[in-house]
Order: structure tokens, then sequence, then C-alpha cells
């Protein structure tokens, strides 16, 4: 039996606070097929009437390159129309995409709460749907990324993650980075996560930083129904704080409070 066979969401259990969040990006995301037409000229008149607080507006078109086994060299590219855009609020911290398909916010650091980010994805999404009516949704996720900054050198990452180890034991070699993706389901809740650890390298604008990626979805649809909806965010916000503390070690939840 693995770890997360055992695994109950339990909304008595308590995480601690965060003073010092690492998150650098929080991303709630819903996708489901459209049922009405996704005309560029009504998508971009609608949203510039219900959000003017998103000044900013970023259209996508998308583009398919082929090569033409007649002539060489000659690529041949074919425009599959308008999908949607990408608008940016005045403060730049929250960036959500208006796709025929698909619908995400993102907040950016710093990050406030939950129950702000959540309410502000509402908002949108309620839009989003008038103009979409997804008849269903195929995976709503969450999905938060988290960049803690490390030493350039004698980095033990057994200060930072519970029970990880890397490297090879046999040989004593300074280690420059790594990339480990976990993938685990959750039984009886049809819930699937990704989990990834890695190192970004220092740039000459960034320090060397230790990256926890979280993304948790739903593996089924669901209705579209806002009580639906509300259920299943609170379960994945839940299992995405259970993963990153069941990850972290206590030493490095000191540093952060």
């Amino acid at each position: 039996m693995t770890q997360l066979e055992a695994l109950n969401i339990d909304f008595n259990e308590q995480f601690p606070h965060l003073s010092k969040a690492p998150i650098t990006e929080a991303v709630i995301e819903i996708r489901g097929r459209a049922s009405l037409p996704w005309d560029e000229k009504t998508i971009l008149e609608n949203l510039k009437a219900e959000l003017p607080d998103y000044p900013k507006q970023k259209s996508g078109r998308v583009q398919q390159f082929e090569v033409n086994p007649e002539k060489e060299q000659k690529v041949i590219v074919r425009d599959l129309g308008w999908q949607g855009l990408d608008i940016t609020s005045a403060d730049q911290k929250y960036i959500s995409k208006f796709n025929m398909n698909f619908f995400s916010l993102s907040r950016l650091a710093p990050y406030e709460n939950w129950d702000r980010f959540k309410d502000e994805m509402k908002r949108l999404w309620n839009i989003h749907y008038k103009l979409a009516v997804p008849l269903e949704i195929q995976r709503l996720g969450v999905r938060f990324i988290n960049r803690i900054e490390i030493p350039d050198e004698n980095v033990h990452l057994r200060d930072y993650l519970q029970g990880f180890s890397s490297g090879i034991p046999a040989i004593k070699l300074d280690l420059n980075g790594f990339l480990h993706h976990d993938i685990f389901t959750v039984p009886n809740y049809s819930y699937m996560m990704n989990v990834i650890k890695t190192i970004q390298p220092k740039t000459p604008t960034n320090n060397r930083a230790l990256i926890l990626d979280i993304d948790v979805f739903t593996q089924q649809p669901i209705e579209v129904n806002d009580d639906i909806i509300d259920k299943k965010l609170r379960d994945l916000h839940w299992l995405k704080n259970k993963i990153f503390f069941s990850i972290i070690t206590s030493q490095l939840i000191t540093q952060l409070k």
C-alpha cells in the first residue's frame, strides 16, 4: 500500500500559515468544449465591457506549419483561426486565458490568499461561461508553483525536502541540478497529481532556486454547476496543501513562517 492510498481529505486538519509563502504563481484552470460560436469580435467586445480592470489584451491565433514534399524547403502555413486571448489586470498580478475550450486564471507573486484568488477566478469564469457555455467540464485543476532560493554551494536537499535523495552514492560529484517528476492518483476521489521538483540555475537576474510545482486535477468530467465546482476546488486546494507540507521539511517551514 502506498502512502496516498490511505489519504483521506480531512478539512479539520490545519496547515501552517506561511508569511513568506514561496508561491510564484497560482493557477486555476477549467477545460470544457464551447457549445456557442467563438467569435473574435463578440468576445473582445464583451470582455472590454465587462472587465475594464483587465485592460491589457493579447489575441492568439493557431497556425500549423507543414513542409511541402513537392517543393524542397517550402513551408506551408495554415491559419487554424482565432482561439482566444490572454488578458492582464491593471496591476499585472492576474492573467486570465479566455480560449474556446479552455479558461484559466493565474495569480503572480505576491500571492494573497486562497479565498480572494478563488473569488476572482469565479467572477471571470462566469463571464467565460456565458460566452462559451461548455456542456461539461473535462478537467478542473489547481496548480501552485513554488520557488525557494538556495545557496550556490553546499546544498543539502535534506534540509528542504523530506526523504529526498539525489546523486550517485558511490561517486561523489557536485550536484548541478535535477528533475524529479511524480504522478499520483488519489483513490476514491478521482483526482490525480503531478509533482515536479527541480533546481533553477542561477542567472544574471535570479539566484539559484528550488522549484516545487504541484498540479492537482480531476480525472473525470464533471457537471457545470457552481456547487460542484466549489466542492472540487476545496478538495483540490486541500490536496495541494497536504502534498506541499508533506514534502518540505520542518526546518524549511520555520524559515518561511
